[in-house]
């Protein structure tokens, strides 16, 4: 074995200079067989030598520049010439194999493509190449567990609306789609094994999603997350504060300070300044009724013990509405028209409901990768998010012991009931991917 540790190779020289260490190469033993002909200790003969440089991982912070006296050899049987293979050395690119292992680790952490390129002496657009057929190879070996509680909600990324999907039962991140479309949803979600696992699709009041959910999901039962429904709410209370805002004087403006915040908050959780605000805020008799009609619309979903109770509670809302105020809350009126069914299948589930908050943590974990990120592409984002090291909820079944017998262990692995048998991955789970990010490990500069 020789310093570099590369068995099949003898080092004929050695250089040295600020920067760099080179490697002057060649292989120990001539090649025995031809790759043209399959001819085995065949008629092999010296065609001459070709000097090629292969990089290396870095040594003692300097990079690493084999330069190889390779043979070209020639087959006297079949008349055709080759190189001799190269062992150790990566097929695509001219580096060794455990070079290109070493730049996928980084690229997956904070470094930057440019920054690898000058670090291991390739150049960026290799680098690139080099994290594309990591992220494929990851992609081609990534089988995520398909499951109970199915979320599907949206991240807006590069100016565009980007589908997730998520698992809402176990809080993890399952793919992060380029579009939103009814059409590129509906044949993710075909794809999905074990597609009757899935119970319930908690999503938010987008058509194509309800589109895609029906096509993939017949029986499927779609709820709509509350948090989508009640900030509508919010919405209509905040439209009649801006308004009446415009009416004050100058004077009567300042003693609305903390207004908006007061008025959004629940009551629980405001200051003693903040209640003083509040207040003031509701000697205004329009904007006193607009956040009764907030407060009484949340408190449907905090303590509707079922659909019909929560039902018997928005009539009641309903009847409050008076046509001064109707207008602004027409939003809310509208969604739950048109979304009444999905909207009241979460009281179904009471007293266990099915919420996409956690998606909702997830985006915004997205978004501050993507903004600390400055300059992600799409797919080096998602590859990021998906396929970082030590990111997944991977669950190994116990032990089967009712499960005897070749035949009853065959009947078992190709049945569905199968699929619990086997070691699951969940997807990436958003606790580890939170501590990632709060560790620095997804801030980069341009990529």
């Amino acid at each position: 074995m020789n310093a570099l540790n590369l068995s099949a190779f003898v080092i004929l020289d050695t250089q040295e200079d600020e920067f760099d260490l080179h490697f002057t190469l060649e292989t120990i033993s001539q090649p025995s067989l031809c790759p043209c002909c399959g001819t085995i200790n065949g008629n092999l003969v010296g065609y001459g030598r070709d000097m090629q440089i292969f990089m290396d991982t870095p040594m003692y912070g300097k990079r690493v520049g084999l330069h190889i006296n390779r043979r070209r050899i020639r087959c006297q049987d079949c008349n055709s010439t080759f190189l001799e293979p190269l062992p150790d050395m990566h097929d695509n690119h001219r580096a060794t194999r455990r070079l290109i292992t070493y730049i996928e680790k980084r690229v997956m952490l904070k470094e930057t493509f440019a920054r690898i390129a000058t670090d291991v002496g390739l150049n960026e657009w290799t680098i690139r190449s080099i994290f594309d057929e990591f992220a494929a190879r990851e992609q081609k070996s990534y089988h995520p567990a398909t499951p109970r509680f199915l979320g599907i909600d949206e991240a807006h990324l590069f100016r565009h609306y980007r589908c997730v999907i998520t698992d809402v039962e176990k809080r993890t991140i399952i793919d992060l789609l380029e579009n939103r479309s009814a059409v590129f949803v509906a044949n993710y979600l075909r794809k999905m094994p074990y597609r009757s696992r899935v119970e319930i699709v908690c999503m938010d009041m987008w058509q194509p999603y309800r589109d895609a959910v029906k096509a993939a999901f017949p029986e499927t039962k779609i709820v709509i997350d509350k948090f989508h429904v009640v900030r509508y709410a919010s919405q209509g209370m905040d439209a009649v504060r801006k308004v009446i805002k415009k009416t004050l004087t100058e004077k009567q403006r300042r003693a609305f300070k903390y207004d908006r915040y007061a008025l959004l908050s629940r009551p629980k959780n405001l200051t003693v300044h903040q209640q003083l605000a509040l207040g003031h805020c509701l000697t205004y008799p329009l904007l006193k009724l607009a956040y009764e009609l907030k407060e009484s619309f949340y408190n449907l979903f905090d303590n509707s013990p079922n659909r019909k109770a929560a039902k018997q509670e928005y009539d009641a809302w309903l009847k409050r509405l008076t046509p001064q105020i109707e207008p602004y809350f027409e939003p809310l009126t509208k969604a739950m028209e048109n979304w009444h069914e999905e909207i009241f299948s979460y009281f179904d589930l009471m007293p266990n409901p099915v919420t996409n908050a956690y998606t909702e943590c997830l985006n915004g974990i997205i978004n501050k990768i993507n903004r600390d990120g400055r300059g992600y592409k799409f797919d080096v984002l998602r590859a990021k998010i998906l396929f970082s090291e030590g990111t997944h909820k991977v669950v190994t079944p116990k032990f089967n012991r009712r499960t005897s017998g070749i035949a009853s262990m065959m009947d078992l692995l190709i049945s569905e009931a199968g699929a619990d048998y086997h070691i699951r991955d969940h997807g990436v789970d958003m606790y580890t991917l939170l501590h990632l990010l709060e560790d620095g490990l997804f801030f980069s500069d341009q990529h």
